[in-house]
């Protein structure tokens, strides 16, 4: 299995099952005709179905953290990373990103194979998938970003704490692996209180009154696709033309 595959069209993992193992990369996209899903791993709480998910928020303490002793010189693999006062998993970042955001070498991304543990205020030790192009200077500010669809939560009401990342079509335990809608007809769960016409765009409501619904899109909000057919009312069920992905 790999990460770089752009897409299978056959699935060791129903659409409809959860596992408590991994079947597939996370990350991995599986196209159904119409339907495009990525493959997702449930965070530590449950996820209900019908529901948008999102990418865990960045951690504070692994954001803009000046590296300190910690340059990087071209040509590495295997770099360190100095994080804040947050403890770091072991594979916590594991197919995620190191994003040099400030000083020098600036505007460098890198996609990470895996990460050591590291405690409060230590160093974990990233492999990575590239080789490091510009040096990167111990004054230099790093972010560390997991994959979007690890330890994916049900979407924050109101305003999101990271991307959208999909719809699982079934309710899925904490911490199991399921395939998460990302483009074509998808159900979901309207919003109280709000009312979608069909054809219209929609996406996060305004108000939003339940986590991970849908409903009428507002300009400052993310728009999560296209409304095929609304014929209920708030909390029943619509179907969606997700555009999460083209």
């Amino acid at each position: 299995m790999n990460n770089a595959n752009f897409g299978i069209h056959a699935a060791s993992q129903d659409i409809f099952e959860i596992s408590s193992t991994a079947k597939h990369d996370v990350g991995e996209r599986l196209q159904l005709g119409d339907r495009v899903f990525r493959y997702g791993k449930a965070g530590a709480v449950a996820l209900g179905k019908a529901l948008m998910t999102q990418a865990p928020a960045v951690v504070t303490n692994h954001k803009e953290q000046v590296q300190t002793a910690y340059g990087w010189t071209a040509g590495q693999t295997v770099v360190n990373v100095l994080v804040g006062a947050t403890a770091v998993t072991l594979d916590q970042y594991k197919d995620g990103y190191a994003v040099i955001n400030k000083g020098t070498g600036l505007n460098q991304a890198y996609k990470i194979k895996s990460n050591t543990a590291a405690v409060l205020s230590g160093v974990t030790i990233l492999p990575l998938y590239d080789a490091v192009i510009i040096a990167v200077a111990a004054t230099a500010e790093i972010t560390l970003v997991a994959n979007p669809y690890v330890d994916t939560i049900v979407a924050v009401q109101t305003t999101l704490t990271a991307q959208a990342v999909g719809v699982p079509l079934v309710a899925v335990t904490a911490a199991y692996y399921y395939w998460s809608q990302v483009a074509g007809p998808c159900p979901m769960t309207v919003d109280t209180g709000d009312t979608l016409v069909t054809g219209n765009d929609c996406g996060t409501p305004a108000t939003n009154a339940v986590a991970g619904t849908v409903g009428v899109s507002s300009a400052v909000l993310p728009i999560y696709g296209r409304v095929m057919q609304f014929i209920g009312t708030a909390d029943e069920t619509a179907l969606i033309f997700l555009t999460l992905e083209k």
